[in-house]
């Protein structure tokens, strides 16, 4: 069985301490799921990976 998988990094600002500091989230979600529900945040379809700095 295929599963074909997406991982895209989101740039965001941890917080206002870190100064201009950046964290990279990267998710993951499956390809096979519809967008429409891919894209919701109610649906939880994407998990947290990791950070990448």
């Amino acid at each position: 069985t295929i599963v074909p998988l997406i991982f895209y990094p989101d740039a965001t600002h941890p917080t206002n301490f870190s100064g201009d500091g950046k964290a990279w989230p990267l998710y993951l979600t499956i390809r096979n799921l519809p967008a429409a529900i891919r894209n919701k945040d109610t649906m939880q379809a994407v998990i947290l990976v990791g950070l990448l700095p």
